[in-house]
């Protein structure tokens, strides 16, 4: 009895093949597998044993590292109450927060450990310092500050020697420290985004009832305590509820002047949205282009002063963009009322795409500015890059105290005047999408001030942390879940591609500065270049005198060269082409699929139909006088009926051969007409 694929195979022929019952099959079966296990067995030797318990012994390890990890997740504890009573709505919005906060960690760490660190061995900045503080300068980021690790100006460019042996360049430092970040932010941004768009879109539409998989497998087996399973009920009770409210719409049928008066009101809408934004825009370069020479002189004295005027005029301009970017969305959510859009979702993209696109147009302002104004008045201005980053600092400053303030006013304030004088007017309603776009205008912001501000990601990071709870006390407080309910998994991927568009942005920024824009004379790590680019170039050319270093040169030459970019350029758009009509001829086969499956499951019915006409049927059992058309079954002497005309007897495996050639030129006779044939 051999142990190989086909005497396996060979054994289980053979069984089948026995004349008897089923029951005396298995006992064979069972036999034969008994027989065959007893050659199996063997004798476990320690080694195999001791393997065996280490690996064992590992994989328990690593539960145990699992569970401990689970444990310290940041806000564990906070974000499942959330999601209990609020649902994954007010929940996407802390977890999109969480998100950020650790995406500006690796900012912090590679510009603290790559950039301030060495500055600070190098250098300190007490050592040289000798501006007085007054506390004003934290709101301002001026004065004590200016000559600080805090800002750009500060750092120095030469190449620090703590041993003749160890030298470590500092222009290198910078432009590698911020570069890598930018790159680890890309890849993943991306990753998140594919992910999230692949589940949530792509997957997601091979579903084809989610309330299945919502009522039997969404539920936590794992949950032992009562309040816990609470949690749990509240939040699968409201995932239902989104559910629903995007399922059961309500068709509305219009005529056709309601139809004119809705476009005509859209119209008028976005006109006046475009107006305000426009006005917004020219009201930031107009008070920017009005203080610019106050500022840069109060700048150049080193804020002297310190009083609350000088404090007040610089930060005008914040105070303005703040003021806009709390003002305007609820005036586009009242536009966005008023259009009366059919679904609850669509509404929601039209306000998170106005909002956005207001915070772009006033950062864009601000770039042209600062990049095309500020940076060609160096004979004003000493340092251009210090004076960005100290408005990158008001910006962030001013941002988070309007949020605080906001979510006092708007959330804590009128829920205490609901309490205590008009209960009909109900708890403020947590607005995500306006919520999650600060968040995103404040990390574009984190951005753009990394590269001017290097330790400006750590003030970023507590702002977000503080802010953290901040929002989560007001909204289990004060706050009540949106009446409108939509779907959080499509709206977080929307978020995410708000946030990797805004990460271009600040990219396109800083690549500009970096590569176009001429660094200051008397400050930085890179004076006196033509570009910040500069430095690597300078260093290329000293290994191209070394023999063993000067491939690299020759390498970098040709990446950079026009046709090498043309060349990649062109081998991406025939990728980009290429899976593009991959992915169309996938679509076209995964219909052609689902019609066939389709098609196949009304040939199924028409046959079985055509089968149960087409089998034999017992005379005078149910319906005595009807006369049956198809083969009757034989007597057990072999004769045939009398009412049969000497036609040989058909078993019932050929009735069944007669039946599908009959069902199949039924078929063709069928199609061939172009009228389905009858039950199909």
């Amino acid at each position: 009895m051999e142990d190989t694929e086909a005497a396996r195979l060979f054994r289980e022929e053979a069984i089948k093949g026995i004349a008897s019952g089923m029951s005396a099959k298995r006992k064979v079966r069972d036999r034969v597998e008994r027989e065959s296990n007893k050659r199996k067995m063997k004798k476990v030797g320690t080694c195999t044993i001791w393997c065996s318990n280490l690996t064992y012994a590992w994989r328990h390890f690593l539960s145990k590292i699992a569970e401990l990890r689970y444990i310290f997740v940041l806000w564990r504890s906070h974000l499942k109450k959330i999601e209990g009573f609020f649902g994954t709505g007010i929940l996407s919005y802390f977890i999109f927060l969480k998100t950020l906060f650790l995406l500006n960690v690796p900012l912090f760490v590679l510009s603290f450990c790559f950039i301030t660190i060495p500055q600070l061995v190098y250098q300190p900045s007490p050592t040289v310092n000798n501006a007085s503080f007054t506390g004003i300068e934290l709101l301002t980021g001026a004065g004590w500050f200016e000559n600080t690790e805090l800002y750009y100006g500060y750092y120095t460019n030469t190449t620090i020697v703590m041993n003749p042996p160890l030298q470590y360049n500092m222009q290198l430092a910078y432009l590698c420290a911020g570069g890598g970040y930018f790159l680890l932010c890309l890849i993943i941004l991306v990753h998140r985004m594919s992910k999230s768009f692949r589940t949530n879109y792509v997957e997601a539409s091979f579903v084809k009832s989610q309330f299945v998989a919502k009522i039997f497998t969404c539920w936590d087996f794992g949950i032992t305590e009562k309040e816990a399973a609470k949690l749990r009920h509240k939040s699968v009770y409201t995932e239902i509820v989104e559910l629903l409210a995007e399922t059961h719409k309500q068709a509305q049928e219009l005529t056709g002047g309601q139809r004119c008066c809705r476009v005509l009101t859209r119209l008028c809408t976005w006109l006046l949205y475009f107006a305000m934004l426009g006005g917004s825009c020219y009201l930031v370069f107009f008070i920017a282009e009005r203080l610019n020479q106050d500022i840069i002189k109060l700048i150049s004295d080193n804020l002297a002063a310190g009083s609350a005027t000088t404090a007040l005029t610089l930060l005008v301009m914040p105070l303005c963009i703040s003021a806009i970017n709390f003002l305007l969305p609820f005036a586009f959510s009242i536009l966005g009322s008023l259009e009366k859009y059919k679904y609850p979702r669509h509404e929601l993209y039209i306000s998170i795409f106005r909002t956005i696109l207001l915070k772009w147009a006033i950062l864009g302002v601000l770039l042209w500015f600062w990049f095309n104004k500020i940076s060609r008045s160096s004979s004003d201005l000493a340092c251009w890059e210090t004076y960005v980053g100290q408005e990158i600092y008001r910006l962030v400053l001013v941002d988070f105290v309007f949020l605080l303030l906001t979510t006092f006013i708007s959330e804590f304030i009128r829920n205490l005047f609901t309490q205590c004088c008009c209960k009909n007017l109900g708890k403020p309603e947590f607005d995500i999408a306006r919520n999650v776009l600060d968040l995103i205008y404040a990390q574009g912001l984190c951005w753009l001030g990394a590269f001017f501000s290097p330790l400006l990601p750590v003030i970023c990071m507590f702002k977000l942390f503080v802010f953290f709870y901040v929002k989560r006390i007001s909204v289990v407080m004060n706050c009540r879940a949106s009446s409108k309910a939509w779907r959080a998994a499509q709206a977080t991927t929307i978020f995410l591609s708000i946030l990797l568009l805004t990460f271009f942005i600040a990219l396109a920024a800083v690549g500009y500065s970096i590569f176009a824009i001429k660094p200051s004379e008397d400050c930085g790590p890179f004076r006196g270049l033509a570009n910040s680019y500069q430095s690597v170039l300078n260093l290329l050319e000293t290994w191209q005198g070394q023999a063993n270093l000067s491939w690299i040169k020759t390498v970098v030459d040709i990446i950079g060269s026009g046709y090498c970019r043309a060349f990649v350029l062109c081998i991406l758009c025939l990728l980009v082409y290429y899976y593009a009509k991959v992915s169309a001829s996938h679509k076209i086969l995964v219909e052609r699929l689902k019609h066939q499956i389709s098609e196949e499951g009304k040939d199924k019915q028409f046959l079985l139909k055509m089968l149960q006409d087409a089998s034999p049927k017992k005379t005078g059992s149910q319906n005595p006088d009807r006369k049956s058309a198809s083969p009757q079954r034989p007597t057990s002497s072999g004769a045939t009926p009398a009412n049969q005309t000497g036609s040989p007897a058909k078993s019932p495996d050929q009735g069944g051969k007669d039946a599908f050639a009959m069902a199949m030129a039924a078929r063709q006779q069928h199609e061939a007409v172009g009228v389905p044939p009858k039950d199909y």
